[in-house]
């Protein structure tokens, strides 16, 4: 099954990949009335890998999420005591 692929998720893709990067910040940008030159905000941070799962649907799991799964169920079943 070829999984859909909106304009705005190839926008992304295109722009990543042709830029060569796995990473970019997401800006808004904010004009104001009395200010000639438009100010920029960084809204967020988007990977390749993000854009790749968007496209699929899927969740990619790879083995630093497993790590940190599992070391998230060993924090909740052993209580610390450091008192």
């Amino acid at each position: 099954m070829k999984p859909k692929v909106n304009s705005e998720e190839k926008k992304r893709l295109v722009y990543v990949i042709e830029a060569r990067w796995h990473i970019a910040l997401v800006q808004d940008e904010i004009t104001e009335e009395n200010n000639l030159h438009p100010v920029t905000k960084t809204v967020g941070l988007i990977t390749l890998e993000d854009v790749i799962e968007e496209m699929l649907q899927r969740e990619i799991i790879e083995e630093t999420d497993l790590f940190s799964k599992l070391f998230i169920d060993l924090e909740k079943k052993v209580s610390f005591d450091c008192s």
